[in-house]
């Protein structure tokens, strides 16, 4: 009798671990299909983060460009200032200062020309 009362207990516990063993592959059915959902809106935006890195990289080195440009304008006004500023406070013999029209003038003709004291 053990042995028929042992069956029966291991065929309630086969059908038992049956059922529980096809909820467990639904519930892992669902939990795949979610997961592969989720795998997709991940993958979705992971390429949405990457179109928006390849934009700021791209304005990045618009700006960097630009900075250049600045940089080299910079660079070419500072050389004139020093041109500038060497012609206009340098050695007296170094300097030159655009005449002014409206200074006005001595005039010194015929200065060769008067009878010597």
């Amino acid at each position: 009798m053990e042995t028929t009362l042992e069956l029966s207990l291991e065929k309630k516990e086969t059908v038992r671990l049956g059922k529980e063993n096809e909820q467990l592959h639904s519930l892992l059915e669902i939990s795949d299909s979610d997961l592969q959902q989720e795998i997709t809106q991940l993958l979705s935006l992971i390429t949405q983060k990457d179109t928006q890195l390849e934009q700021k990289d791209t304005q990045l080195e618009q700006k960097d460009t630009q900075l250049e440009q600045k940089d080299s304008v910079i660079e070419k006004l500072k050389n004139e200032l020093l041109i500038l500023r060497r012609k206009l406070f340098g050695r007296s013999s170094e300097r030159y200062v655009k005449e002014d029209p409206n200074q006005l003038k001595l005039d010194f003709v015929g200065v060769e020309t008067l009878p010597e004291e």
